[in-house]
């Protein structure tokens, strides 16, 4: 979106100012008071790939990282947040893994870091723990071994439920979910628009500059 802020003729040259705003897709959720986002990318990547993709971004001065869920209320509104051509949840990574200990099941990003969430498989044998939250599909987590490493770290399914899925399965994950808020603040600037100076004579164009607006995170 471009805003002119002003016109202004001098002789034969017309100079126009303007702003061009910067869009964010980050939603915020007031029950946790945090802001989410969902990251679509053009071709497959692995967990690891999408958690340092999610740590190297900032919104409102929140570190991003790869989404924790800890609540019904917070899976339903991080499903709600982007649908495929289908209308169907995005698949995406999110924070979880046990690749430190088979079946600890834990939330390794984010301010949960280390929290233990569920252990053992697929229910009945497996169950949540400390009174945590868990939304597995049907049958999850299963650790299917379909590579040498088995399946240590979740994805949002298109039905809205987690899947165990490893790293670099031949299965498409061509997205993840980021969650800011909770980690400390970090000074940092963030691009939020760009201003542009243009400078017109009687031929068209003469000269143009352009800069950055940053506000600090």
């Amino acid at each position: 979106m471009i805003k002119k802020l002003s016109f202004a003729t001098i002789g034969a040259i017309l100079i126009s100012l303007g702003i061009s705003k910067t869009a964010s897709a980050a939603l915020f959720f007031s029950d946790t008071g945090h802001y989410y986002e969902y990251v679509s990318v053009p071709e497959r990547l692995t967990w690891q790939e999408a958690k340092i993709a999610a740590e190297n971004k900032y919104f409102n001065g929140f570190q991003g990282y790869l989404v924790t869920i800890t609540s019904a209320a917070e899976s339903d509104f991080v499903n709600s947040i982007a649908t495929n051509d289908l209308d169907q949840v995005s698949e995406g990574w999110i924070g979880a893994s046990d690749a430190s200990e088979e079946g600890v099941w834990k939330w390794v990003t984010g301010p949960e870091a280390g929290m233990q969430f569920w252990q053992g498989s697929a229910v009945p044998q497996g169950s949540v723990v400390n009174n945590s939250y868990a939304n597995w599909s049907i049958l999850e987590p299963n650790n299917t071994p379909n590579t040498d490493d088995g399946e240590d770290f979740a994805q949002i399914s298109f039905t809205g439920f987690w899947n165990d899925l490893a790293s670099n399965d031949d299965w498409q994950v061509s997205g993840y979910y980021i969650e800011y808020g909770g980690l400390a603040t970090v000074p940092v600037y963030e691009p939020t628009g760009v201003l542009s100076l243009f400078v017109f004579s009687g031929l068209g164009l003469y000269r143009s500059w352009q800069c950055k607006l940053e506000k600090k995170k």
